[in-house]
């Protein structure tokens, strides 16, 4: 049984033949994650501005200052 521990030679060679590959890569991973975290965000301001503002004001929100709370956060 052979354990390899390092890159495989067809990785280096990949890495060689298109070293824009992995750049490319960590661009659409970037913009993944804030895809989410936007969605994340729009989801909550949503949530709560669906709630009443007794409710808001008991879990100790301002419905005033929504979006400033969630740019800080």
């Amino acid at each position: 049984m052979v354990i390899a521990t390092g890159r495989s030679a067809s990785a280096g060679a990949a890495e060689c033949k298109f070293p824009n590959l992995r750049r490319a890569a960590e661009i659409m991973r970037s913009a993944w994650h804030a895809y989410w975290k936007w969605r994340y965000r729009d989801m909550t301001l949503r949530l709560l501005r669906s709630m009443d503002k007794r409710l808001m004001r008991d879990i100790g929100v301002d419905p005033l200052h929504l979006r400033s709370i969630l740019r800080t956060r």
